[in-house]
């Protein structure tokens, strides 16, 4: 594995992307204790329109998510009942622009890694328990609708964005997730979950050597596809200057939120700190905006 080591954190990172796709990242942390093994896939809510083999295919809102949720279902048990045999603690989480599968453990890495492998590869999906599903992810829904800081960043995102898929629920709707179906989350999934589309992300004091015989034996190589997403072209203006939403809180919350064009990947971190900065010197608890919000009355 070819190593970088960084100076200013004093952290070294090995990389190698093997033979059948994948980049495999290992942090090595000797002496550590604790365990971290992270399955991601370059595959989001964001990500409802792709091109494959030259056809292009519109998906309903949150079917990345959905697929996330299902992944952890198999034919013969669940998931979370393997992880709970060799001690390891296992989530997931899907945000914009990806979906990740992980654990975290102080013993028996090994074993836990293969299930991690397992049953990432291993969909299992039929139209009675996908149908099961749309009740869980239904309830899920319900419940951040009633979630106030979830509902003030998505109206904050809907104001700034008036294609953008990003403004959109990562769940997605009750009525979207109403048209997802066994053969679609099948499509997608074989589309997405490729491994030239994956990252194997590791950090803790483990063996590289036998990380990457592991891989190698469980590892599905899968072919490299032509894929590709679209964002609708988003106008530079704001969508709405303002939304408003009435919800039982004890004090009034708020989201401020700026629009600027898009930059290229190298500028991308610059123009984040430099955001930061700016945000935190008009709005953050020394500014004078703060103060007069506070002197006025409660805010959050």
């Amino acid at each position: 594995m070819k190593e970088t080591f960084y100076e200013r954190i004093g952290e070294a990172v090995c990389r190698e992307r093997l033979t059948n796709g994948l980049e495999v990242c290992v942090v090595p942390k000797p002496g550590y204790a604790k365990k971290y093994a992270f399955f991601s896939t370059r595959y989001g809510g964001m990500d409802t329109r792709f091109c494959l083999d030259g056809q292009w295919l519109n998906t309903p809102a949150g079917i990345a998510h959905y697929l996330e949720h299902k992944l952890f279902e198999n034919e013969d048990c669940g998931v979370f009942e393997l992880y709970a045999k060799t001690g390891a603690f296992g989530n997931a989480y899907t945000s914009f622009d990806r979906t990740c599968y992980l654990f975290s453990c102080t013993e028996n890495f090994i074993p836990s890694l293969k299930i991690l492998l397992d049953f990432v590869q291993k969909p299992y999906f039929t139209e009675e328990t996908v149908r099961k599903e749309q009740g869980i992810i239904g309830q899920e829904i319900r419940m951040y609708e009633d979630d106030p800081n979830w509902r003030v960043f998505f109206n904050m995102l809907g104001g700034i964005y008036h294609e953008n898929p990003v403004k959109i629920d990562i769940a997605g709707t009750k009525e979207s997730i109403a048209q997802i179906n066994a053969d679609l989350l099948y499509r997608c999934y074989y589309t997405f979950y490729n491994l030239h589309n994956m990252v194997l992300a590791i950090a803790g004091d483990v063996d590289e050597d036998e990380i990457m015989k592991l891989c190698d034996e469980m590892l599905i190589p899968s072919e490299n596809k032509e894929l590709m997403t679209i964002v609708p072209e988003e106008p530079v203006t704001v969508a709405s200057k303002y939304v408003e939403q009435k919800l039982e809180v004890a004090v009034p919350m708020f989201n401020i939120g700026y629009k600027s064009e898009p930059v290229s990947n190298g500028d991308i971190v610059r123009c984040e700190v430099l955001s930061d900065m700016v945000l935190a010197m008009l709005a953050d608890e020394t500014s004078d905006f703060y103060k007069r919000l506070y002197d006025e009355g409660p805010v959050s």
